[in-house]
């Protein structure tokens, strides 16, 4: 029934996570489908360089969501009563990132 599609395949093609909310936090050393669309918003937007959507949350990976979250500080650091990235993708910059994949 499950014909290279919505559920369970280990080596999803390219086109699928970007089409994903990703629903769980992430960090360093994770790897997934989310962690690639992850990737490929933080490419689309300038911050991490293509062909680093591997699915694995390396130290490029880290660098570039620091870097995101610097660059909107004001909705995802501030909040919380931070200045600095700390590289976690929790709820505030999940929520950044499924906006811009339009989830």
């Amino acid at each position: 029934i499950t014909a290279s599609g919505t559920s369970g395949a280990a080596s999803a093609p390219p086109a699928t996570p970007s089409g994903s909310a990703i629903s769980r936090t992430l960090r360093r050393g994770m790897r997934g489908d989310d962690v690639k669309a992850m990737q490929q918003v933080l490419i689309s937007a300038g911050f991490l360089a293509s062909g680093n959507d591997t699915g694995t949350f390396g130290p490029a990976t880290h660098k570039a969501v620091i870097k995101f979250q610097e660059a909107y500080a004001s909705e995802l650091l501030t909040p919380v009563g931070l200045t600095k990235g700390s590289g976690f993708v929790g709820p505030g910059t999940l929520k950044k990132l499924n906006a811009m994949l339009g989830r």
